[in-house]
Parts: structure tokens; C-alpha cells; sequence
């Protein structure tokens, strides 16, 4: 596209929205006299980052304005590998296997009504679903890319909230003890480790164990 009809097409997301210039400017944090220049053909093709900022208000996927703007060919170099890069940080940070914590869940399950269009019926979050969506044909690329990134958010806010659960959780020995996989300096403990250690810990306490 000539940045005549880039601007053209800018101008025409904006109006679907109903926006003014001046509510653009204000939701995007870009001056109303550049997007007027930008909408006019004035201005070069916007750059990345003001693509970017103006994607949220315009509600348009952030790879579909790269697109108009005439970056498809630069973005779609390795845009899978990038893809693929973005699900595996998401599934090292759940590090759940097959599933995802119903806490998680939660969170991502709110996303649904954004791609509703392009989900299928049955739709559930699962590792297993996120790869074969990145993997579908049918799917925009700006789409699987702003699913991936929405469902990173939302990872990142779950992880921090686990983080501090577990910060501000006091732990029993008793409950950690309980727990499968203990090792102690690179060696697991067995069953009779544990029950040697409990011992030790109920003789050390007994005093102040029968006091309560």
C-alpha cells in the first residue's frame, strides 16, 4: 500500500470504532496532529511501536496494522518460530503437562468471548489446544499471535499470584514432609528418611508439643 492508502485505512478502522482523532490520540498516547498527518497520507508509513500503541484502541490485532503498513514480509520471516518460541515460554512457566490449573484456568477462560468468532464450540485451553491452534491454517496470523499474547498475560498474572500465595503460606514440616520428590544435597528421601527425620523433630518438640 502507498502511505495514501495506509492512512486511508487507518482512518477507516478508526471511524468503525467511532472515534474521534482526538479520543484516538488520547486512548493511544500519539498526538492527534500526527495521526491527522498519518490518516492524510502525509506521514511515512508509521513505524512498529506506533502501531503498536494505536492496535488496543483501533481493536484491530497488532500484525493485521504491521500488515497494512507493509511489514507482512519482514514479520512473516520466522513468524512461526516466534510463535512456537511465545507457546514455550508459556508452558515452562505452567510446567502442568497435559493441563492447565483450574486457577489458571480462570483467568484464561476470560478470553474466550475476545476470539469467540474463531473458536470452535467446544473450545477448552489446553497446552494441546494452544499447539494446534498456532498450527491451523485458518487462523490469521495477527490472530494466533494476539491469543498467545493475551494467554501470556494472564500467565505471568497467575505465576506472581502463586508466588505470593506461596511467600505468604508458613509451611508445617510436617506438610513438606508429606510431599513426593524431597531430596536433601542432590538425594531423595525415602519413606524411612522421612519417618527417621519425624522422629527426630517429635523428640526435639516434644516438650513443647504436649505444653499446647
Amino acid at each position: 500500500m502507498t502511505k495514501q492508502e495506509v492512512g486511508a485505512e487507518l482512518k477507516r478502522l478508526r471511524k468503525e470504532r467511532g472515534l474521534s482523532i482526538y479520543k484516538l490520540a488520547i486512548e493511544s498516547g500519539i498526538s492527534h496532529s500526527y495521526i491527522s498527518q498519518l490518516e492524510r497520507g502525509i506521514k511515512e508509513k508509521p513505524s512498529p511501536e506506533i502501531l503498536e500503541k494505536l492496535a488496543t484502541p483501533l481493536n484491530v490485532p497488532y500484525m493485521q496494522l504491521m500488515r497494512i503498513a507493509g511489514y507482512s514480509n519482514q514479520g512473516d520471516l520466522d513468524f512461526q518460530a516466534m510463535l512456537d518460541g511465545l507457546l514455550k515460554g508459556i508452558l515452562e512457566v505452567t510446567d502442568m503437562g497435559d493441563s492447565f490449573p483450574d486457577s489458571l484456568l480462570d483467568k484464561l477462560n476470560k478470553l474466550i468471548p475476545k476470539y469467540d468468532s474463531a473458536f470452535e464450540d467446544d473450545f477448552e485451553f489446553s497446552p494441546e489446544s494452544l499447539r494446534k491452534l498456532i498450527s491451523n491454517s485458518t487462523w490469521q496470523q495477527e490472530w494466533k499471535y494476539d491469543l498467545l499474547i493475551d494467554v501470556a498475560v494472564q500467565t505471568k498474572i497467575w505465576r506472581n499470584e502463586q508466588i505470593q500465595r506461596e511467600a505468604d503460606i508458613a509451611l508445617d514440616l510436617v506438610k513438606v514432609l508429606e510431599q513426593k520428590n524431597i531430596t536433601y544435597c542432590g538425594h531423595q528421601l525415602t519413606d524411612q528418611d522421612k519417618q527417621l527425620i519425624t522422629a527426630y523433630l517429635d523428640a526435639l518438640f516434644s516438650g513443647r508439643i504436649s505444653e499446647k
